[in-house]
């Protein structure tokens, strides 16, 4: 379920490696390397 509407970023972070994406919501899901080692290519300011 869905429920909060506010204006701060969602995002999920996962053990695997994935590609990066955004669903309808607007929650962006990641692999943790990409979180924490690549600043540059995965921006958080979707």
């Amino acid at each position: 379920m869905i429920n909060v509407k506010d204006s701060f970023k969602k995002i999920i972070v996962v053990k695997d490696v994935i590609h990066v994406t955004r669903d309808e919501n607007g929650i962006t899901t990641m692999g943790i390397y990409d979180f924490l080692m690549n600043e540059y290519e995965y921006s958080l300011d979707f």
